[in-house]
């Protein structure tokens, strides 16, 4: 070979190895050798974490929308028989007076009702959604992403604004003319005997009471919810991984 090529060096023949110890097509590990990072059987120790991550997520998911189901069902129910109660009897007068106080303040009742009312309608869907297919529920829960970082972030803004108000609402500047307010108050009571073929008083403060610790366990229930959110980041995290693992491992095999 007369003239050089990059195999061969000048003082070389053909057919003869290279002098010097000179390999320019050798790596630092060798040929055909795998950096350990990128071996099939990490790639499959990332896979089973994956596994893991997404099935916690998955569980943790479907407990916390029952839970938010059920607890939102509790209020709703709750708020609607106390709205109901209200209306039904509003107009009912005995001595001369209605049951109720002064320019009764409906807003704060109708307010954790309809709170409670959408929530349930929204966590229905999606576990509806999850009976059809896990794949399905996903969709159905990422259009939450538009309204979940909503539903999320609107959820706790939401449900603790409720509950506050809710609360706020019982005995404002000492006026109690709220539902909640009006049927704990020594006032109710002084007419209960009058309007006990009306409305129970004492059983309508503790369900609206009831409602409210109820509101705050829906509270606190969505800011625990940030822990799946914790959780799907890191798998999403993870899943790059993977696949920087899957492209590099078969070139290097």
């Amino acid at each position: 070979m007369s003239k050089e090529s990059y195999y061969s060096t000048p003082a070389q023949s053909p057919g003869q190895p290279p002098t010097g110890g000179v390999y320019p097509l050798k790596d630092q590990y060798g040929y055909g050798h795998v950096p350990s990072q990128y071996t099939d059987e990490h790639l499959e120790a990332l896979q089973r974490k994956d596994t893991k991550l997404k099935k916690r997520i998955r569980i943790l998911r479907i407990v916390s929308r029952i839970c938010t189901a059920i607890f939102s069902t509790v209020v709703a129910v709750m708020m609607g028989m106390s709205i109901h109660k209200f209306s039904s009897t509003k107009n009912i007068y005995i001595n001369g007076r209605t049951a109720w106080a002064k320019n009764t303040k409906l807003w704060p009742t109708v307010m954790l009702f309809s709170v409670a009312a959408v929530t349930v309608t929204f966590n229905l869907i999606i576990l509806v959604a999850y009976l059809r297919s896990v794949k399905t529920a996903n969709r159905v829960s990422t259009v939450s992403s538009i309204f979940g970082v909503l539903v999320f972030g609107g959820h706790v803004v939401v449900w603790v604004s409720a509950a506050a108000l809710y609360r706020y609402g019982k005995d404002t500047n000492g006026v109690h003319n709220d539902l909640w307010g009006w049927s704990c108050s020594k006032g109710a009571d002084k007419i209960q005997s009058t309007f006990h073929s009306v409305v129970n008083f004492d059983r309508l403060c503790t369900s609206s009471a009831n409602a409210w610790y109820t509101s705050i366990a829906e509270a606190c229930l969505e800011i625990l919810s940030v822990v799946i959110y914790y959780l799907a980041y890191r798998r999403l995290k993870h899943k790059k991984k993977i696949e920087v693992a899957r492209s590099i491992a078969p070139q290097s095999l």
